[in-house]
């Protein structure tokens, strides 16, 4: 703009063309490429076990839990292989979907009860790779988070302290989870396994019904390992996710003519939810218990399709003559048999 002259209410300029410029030349750095260190995988450690049913969906397909890891940084994935006679000839499995955080304990854990969270109780645990485990809160830990398998029992954990690169306090137990309430009654021992349920890790293995009761061989293959080389991980598969919860309060009174009743509170592997005002789902395909009574005099058992049971009181004598009955029930599964038991000892009152 060359000019600007105000005529009356109006602003009159006179402008000037003026030749375009070129951008200049750019200014930049092309930067350091960040190239991935190539770390060797190392050896493949595996676990083989079977879990409760952990959700409604297929829980009437056995699984077998496979956790693959190693120590080294550089470890990634491995092909999973399965035998079903003894290592003669192996299928593929497919693979280990992610590094799972395995380890083992390093200091016992006592017994607990899975009614209340376990403030006392300090679970130390050495990891086989040096990454962390997370403080959930206790709502989070309520909805599922840091569930982990520690020998045979599931529990939980809501908060965590590093005690070495890969070894941990955990605390803020919810103990027996999932149906597991007598394995928490057991104190784990040092160098017991733990393994954290989190995501796709450990992979989940689909079998068949006819697989129940085999002992079923696994491999852990990594890139460099030859298959021939890897020592196999045995495993006799239970159906563990097929059995019946254990029923709970069991509860016996003895009538005045000397016979037992008994009543109990059926559970469900498929009734987690605890939604109001709906039954949990029966998950069998019929509702059956074995009752059993056993005393100095003997051991007998029934089967009853309800929740209560009555005992003769001519029975209940013979079998506890000194006046002491055990008494147990167990849900019948038509795949794999009777669950755990709910047990109880009741003393008779001879007149």
């Amino acid at each position: 703009m060359e000019v600007a002259e105000l005529v009356g209410s109006l602003l009159q300029v006179e402008l000037k063309r003026r030749a375009a410029r070129g951008a200049g030349p750019a200014s930049a750095d092309g930067g350091t490429a960040q190239l991935p260190v190539d770390l060797p995988q190392g050896a493949t450690d595996l676990l083989a076990f079977e879990l409760p049913a952990l959700s409604h969906e297929d829980s009437n397909v056995p699984l077998v839990y496979l956790a693959t890891g190693g120590e080294s940084d550089g470890w990634r994935y491995a092909q999973l292989l399965m035998s079903r006679d003894g290592g003669a000839t192996w299928q593929p499995a497919g693979a280990s979907s992610r590094r799972a955080q395995i380890g083992e304990l390093t200091a016992p854990l006592p017994s607990g009860e899975a009614s209340l969270w376990d403030e006392g109780s300090r679970l130390i645990v050495e990891l086989l790779d040096p990454r962390p485990l997370r403080r959930r809160a206790r709502s989070v830990v309520l909805d599922g988070a840091n569930l982990a398998l520690v020998g045979d029992e599931l529990l939980q954990f809501r908060t965590v302290r590093q005690l070495s690169e890969r070894g941990w306090e955990l605390s803020g137990l919810l103990r027996g989870r999932r149906g597991t309430e007598g394995a928490a009654r057991r104190t784990k021992e040092a160098g017991e396994r733990f393994v954290l349920l989190e995501g796709n890790a450990p992979a989940a293995i689909s079998l068949a019904l006819e697989d129940v009761g085999r002992t079923l061989l696994f491999k852990a293959v990594g890139p460099a390992d030859v298959a021939a080389d890897v020592q196999p991980v045995g495993l006799q598969v239970s159906g563990r996710r097929l059995l019946p919860l254990s029923p709970v309060h069991l509860r016996a009174s003895l009538a005045s003519d000397q016979s037992v009743h008994l009543s109990w509170v059926r559970r469900s592997r498929r009734g987690y939810a605890w939604l109001d005002h709906v039954e949990a789902p029966l998950a069998e395909d019929f509702e059956e218990y074995e009752v059993s009574a056993q005393g100095a005099g003997g051991h007998r058992t029934w089967r009853t399709g309800s929740t209560t049971f009555v005992l003769a009181g001519e029975a209940a004598a013979a079998l506890a003559p000194d006046g002491h009955l055990v008494l147990s029930v167990r849900q019948l599964s038509s795949s794999v048999g009777p669950g755990p038991g709910a047990k109880l000892t009741l003393t008779l009152v001879n007149d």
